[in-house]
Formats: C-alpha cells, sequence, structure tokens
C-alpha cells in the first residue's frame, strides 16, 4: 500500500465524519429518527473498515497511519453514539 494512500484515507474518513457530525449539530428542521439510526450505522461501518484496513495492512503503516486510523475510529464511535441519542430523543418529541 502506497504510504499517502494510508495517510489520506483516514484523514478523509476523519474530515468527512465530523463535516457530517457539523452539519447535523446547525440543522434547524427535525429530521425523521430513522435518518439518525442510518448514520449511526454509516459511522459504525466506517469505523469498522478503518479497524479493518489497520488490522489488514498493519505492517505497512507508519505510526502516524495509526495515529489517524484510532482517531477516525473514535470519531466513528462517538459520533454513532451522538446520532443514536439524537435519534431517542428525537422520539420521545414524536
Amino acid at each position: 500500500m502506497d504510504q499517502t494512500a494510508g495517510f489520506l484515507i483516514p484523514l478523509a474518513a476523519i474530515v468527512i465524519l465530523l463535516w457530517l457530525l457539523w452539519s447535523d449539530s446547525i440543522r434547524q428542521r427535525a429530521m425523521p429518527r430513522v435518518w439518525f439510526f442510518f448514520r449511526a450505522t454509516l459511522y459504525l461501518a466506517v469505523g469498522a473498515v478503518m479497524a479493518w484496513n489497520g488490522w489488514r495492512y498493519g505492517a505497512t503503516f507508519t505510526t502516524m497511519n495509526w495515529v489517524l486510523i484510532g482517531v477516525a475510529i473514535a470519531v466513528a464511535i462517538v459520533g454513532a453514539a451522538y446520532f443514536v441519542r439524537r435519534g431517542r430523543r428525537q422520539r420521545s418529541r414524536d
């Protein structure tokens, strides 16, 4: 695996996951609660892919790549918890 790809893939995942969290946090209109659970599933899938890539291609990663993979997995788990919480709160308002 190219070292650049090993660096850019988790970095791109972090940027996109954080952008989705930010865009949801400033959204004013209510979304259907199934949308929050879909996003939580998406976040967990991204975290699983990052973990799989780390496990599968671990020998080719540098320390910085491992740090970015860890941060991407942490953002995915925190983001999934955020969306599940928002979905449950949305359900209580319905």
